[in-house]
């Protein structure tokens, strides 16, 4: 039997694993989705109290068509679960790190696009990755109830330049439930 001592030390093996682990983050970045809209506290946590917006993407798999890893470039959904599990030097298991998340989110239904920062560009003032996306993909924008009218003028013109196509509309709160208003013009 091999016995090698290093894995006897459980410190020195956190360590690695934390080293292991900031490092992908540094090489990274997670395009974050949802097949939902109507959810009041992602509205909150992720469009700036309803002041901010919802991009439509539809068959972003034609874009995003995967890597050998399996794990990169390709639309995925997250897995819930009840424990975070590790994983493994097992390859099978390299979806856990990035697709996986507590079961206490399954409410937002996201899908993950995990990509190499190397594949992107970064933002003018240096603190964003920005990965394009074909316009085709942008299908719609939804409009919080508390986007301000310089907002939605500046969005509709930049909609229209991105995909002519593609609708504005508005979320309404009615009633403590997300509605979706017709199209705006």
């Amino acid at each position: 039997m091999l016995s090698i001592s290093a894995y006897d030390n459980l410190d020195y093996m956190e360590s690695k694993l934390f080293a292991t682990i900031e490092l992908i983050r540094a090489r990274v970045g997670i395009l974050s989705l949802s097949e939902r809209y109507d959810s009041l506290p992602m509205w909150a946590h992720y469009a700036g109290q309803a002041k901010g917006f919802v991009v439509i993407f539809e068959n972003l798999e034609r874009s995003f068509k995967g890597d050998e890893t399996g794990s990169l470039n390709v639309p995925k959904p997250v897995v819930y679960t009840e424990w975070f599990i590790g994983m493994t030097f097992d390859p099978s298991t390299q979806d856990r790190l990035f697709f996986s998340k507590l079961s206490d989110w399954t409410y937002e239904r996201e899908w993950r696009v995990v990509t190499s920062l190397e594949a992107c560009r970064r933002s003018s003032d240096g603190k964003l990755y920005l990965r394009d996306v074909a316009p085709l993909h942008l299908t719609g924008v939804i409009c919080g109830w508390r986007v301000s009218e310089k907002d939605l003028s500046a969005l509709r013109d930049d909609l229209k330049q991105a995909n002519p196509e593609a609708r504005l509309i508005s979320a309404i709160l009615d009633g403590g439930r997300v509605i979706l208003s017709p199209p705006l013009q």
